[in-house]
């Protein structure tokens, strides 16, 4: 069962606990091999479209604090992502599963924008935070200007692996229809995509070697250019499947305002005795 929170999921319904879902991380199951997409999604994307500048607001006993505000990057002092609009190197250097999604778009060349441009295409963007890393995106522009964008977050497998967003041609197809900007970042298998206490994170492992930072990339680095580069409107929501079905909710309470609408597709239900992070997974287990 699909869980869609419009507007953003209020703080008060989860807390954040980046130790603990990393150590979840490393036994998590990938996302499933087939993921259609549901009222749910059309749900989060006319939210993220039709919602005003209001988020969710923190109450005073939350115990959680906001990042930042609706604003990406606000008050972030930083580098922002620098974006690569043709980043031909995806599949020179053919590295995990990027042949298996990037190698096959032009079967949706047909579909073009009001310019003429490709809608569903390849970019890049690096990750200050994370050592300069160039992390792939998965592109789906909308038809026009001016439009909403969605950020849908893979399972554990991240874009590395071969089941992600990229590769259900029915999700593609699904957001084709709709006039919304979608951004698929194409790495963070086994992260959570959250910002990792341990800097250095598991060093000599392929998918997690070096800092992760996942949240001040998604919420502070990349927003902002990606979304210029697109054309947005400024409105955004986030969906996640499976484990990033907890990240989508956990990156949504701890930046209030910043999404209009949240996803979460086959969550995790995790139970941890320190923290009642499990108030959380109840409600998005499958």
């Amino acid at each position: 069962m699909p869980l869609v929170v419009t507007p953003a999921v209020s703080a008060q319904q989860t807390s954040a606990a980046p130790s603990s879902a990393a150590a979840a991380a490393s036994t998590s199951a990938a996302a499933p091999a087939s993921a259609e997409p549901s009222a749910a999604a059309t749900s989060a994307a006319k939210a993220a479209e039709e919602q005003g500048s209001n988020g969710s607001s923190l109450s005073s006993d939350s115990g959680l604090q906001p990042n930042t505000n609706a604003t990406p990057g606000a008050n972030f002092t930083g580098q922002k992502s620098q974006i690569e609009e043709n980043p031909s190197w995806i599949l020179s250097e053919n590295k995990f599963a990027d042949k298996a999604w990037a190698g096959d778009l032009d079967r949706y060349s047909k579909y073009t924008d009001s310019q003429g441009r490709k809608r569903v295409v390849a970019m890049a963007a690096t990750s200050p935070s994370m050592n300069n890393a160039k992390i792939p995106l998965g592109i789906i522009r909308a038809k026009d200007a001016n439009r909403p964008t969605m950020y849908l977050l893979n399972g554990a497998g991240g874009g590395e692996q071969s089941t992600n967003w990229m590769t259900f041609d029915s999700a593609i197809r699904f957001y084709l229809d709709r006039n919304v900007n979608v951004v698929v970042p194409m790495r963070g298998a086994f992260t959570y995509y959250i910002d990792w206490y341990d800097k250095k994170g598991a060093k000599g492992e392929a998918y997690i070697d070096g800092p992760q930072n996942w949240e001040t990339f998604l919420t502070k680095e990349l927003a902002e250019p990606i979304e210029q580069t697109l054309g947005s409107n400024g409105q955004r929501g986030i969906v996640g499947l499976s484990m990033s079905a907890t990240s989508s909710l956990l990156l949504a309470a701890r930046n209030p305002g910043f999404y209009k609408a949240v996803g979460s597709y086959s969550g995790l239900r995790i139970y941890v005795a320190s923290d009642p992070v499990h108030v959380c997974f109840d409600h998005v287990a499958a």
